[in-house]
């Protein structure tokens, strides 16, 4: 699933276009030139499109950061999309793009979420989602430029065993920003993946945003930055806390290519933001007092299985993530029955035309 920003004058104006092969042809022409011009690059060592990998470890607000993965039922394809642990109650939430869990007016299924993803292997697990969250506005709507507010979403993981922060640490702060509001010395986060990109390292970018909406709650918008595919639903970090997700960019040919981002402020965030802490609270503590088993297990790292030094390639990198995934998903806790302890079946990537019709691929989004 790729996404674009059509116009470079505001208002903005969303593109729903997969990358067909037209538009490849295109898309290896913008290869050769700039998308952010160097004078405008401010990342060290960026490249045309201002970004650079973050050199492992990851440490601090950055090993927050991860990958989300979900299935698109009826396209019957992976789509790729970044995350970040936000700190709540509850300890088991993750910020994304609303586009990377309901998308084209259907459900994404299958979420997973793996922080700290590094060379394609999820040192701190693979967790599965037990419920997520999109804006009413978000679900209703029809791809307009009244969406862009809205696109963010959340993600509540956990079951049985320590919850998300109680692995991955302390999860960031949210930052509330009011429209108008500009924001100097952001850092961008995410996996890009296809052309010169792995998707399954961090690379970040540094901008500073400014208001990108005549109306509504708004938008930021950075022209240092042009977020590549695979780019959405990363965090927009700013003195240590999270004030935005990644939802669009403009088209790859740009010469001048900015990228959209979502605040976080606003009464529908701070709604459903409530509203997913409490949910997964009640079921936290309901799962542990009761001693039931909750709706889904909780990843053990030592009980995945290790990706063989076949995984060569992005494509076979997440197709072992996804198998872990349901291997974890599938493990029968003590107390199933044995009516429960079936095996499901291992979700496919399909080939979408990002790479080999030989091989199996995923779908980053953007």
């Amino acid at each position: 699933m790729l996404r674009s920003v059509l116009s470079l004058t505001l208002p903005l104006a969303l593109l729903h276009s997969p990358l067909v092969p037209d538009t490849q042809v295109t898309a290896q022409r913008a290869l050769a030139q700039r998308s952010v011009p160097q004078r405008q690059v401010l990342t060290p060592g960026g490249d045309r499109l201002g970004y650079a990998p973050v050199a492992p470890p990851y440490a601090g607000e950055r090993r927050l950061a991860g990958l989300v993965l979900a299935r698109d039922p009826v396209a019957g394809r992976t789509v790729l999309c970044g995350g970040a642990v936000i700190r709540s109650r509850s300890r088991s939430l993750v910020l994304t793009a609303a586009h990377c869990l309901y998308d084209q007016g259907r459900k994404l299924r299958e979420v997973s979420f793996l922080p700290g993803f590094q060379g394609g292997r999820p040192p701190l697990g693979v967790w599965r989602a037990a419920r997520t969250w999109v804006p009413q506005r978000w679900r209703t709507g029809q791809g307009t430029v009244d969406q862009l507010p809205y696109d963010v979403g959340l993600i509540g993981v956990g079951g049985r065993g320590p919850a998300l922060e109680d692995v991955t640490g302390r999860g960031l702060r949210t930052l509330p920003t009011r429209h108008g509001t500009s924001l100097r010395g952001l850092e961008l986060l995410g996996y890009p993946a296809g052309r010169r990109y792995p998707g399954t390292d961090l690379y970040h970018c540094l901008g500073d945003a400014a208001e990108g909406a005549d109306r509504g709650p708004g938008v930021l918008v950075t022209r240092n930055c042009h977020a590549p595919d695979g780019g959405s639903g990363g965090p927009a970090l700013h003195d240590g806390a999270v004030a935005g997700v990644v939802s669009s960019s403009s088209p790859l040919h740009d010469p001048r290519g900015f990228t959209v981002l979502t605040r976080l402020g606003g009464r529908t965030f701070r709604r459903m933001l409530d509203e997913s802490d409490r949910w997964m609270s009640e079921r936290w503590t309901s799962g542990r007092r009761t001693g039931d088993r909750p709706l889904l297990p909780w990843p053990v790292v030592d009980q995945l299985v290790p990706c063989s030094p076949a995984c060569l390639t992005m494509s076979s990198q997440m197709a072992w993530v996804m198998s872990a995934s349901s291997a974890v998903s599938r493990r029968p806790s003590r107390t199933a029955s044995r009516k429960s302890r079936h095996a499901c079946s291992m979700p496919r990537c399909r080939a979408t035309g990002t790479q080999s019709g030989r091989r199996t691929s995923v779908s980053p989004a953007v």
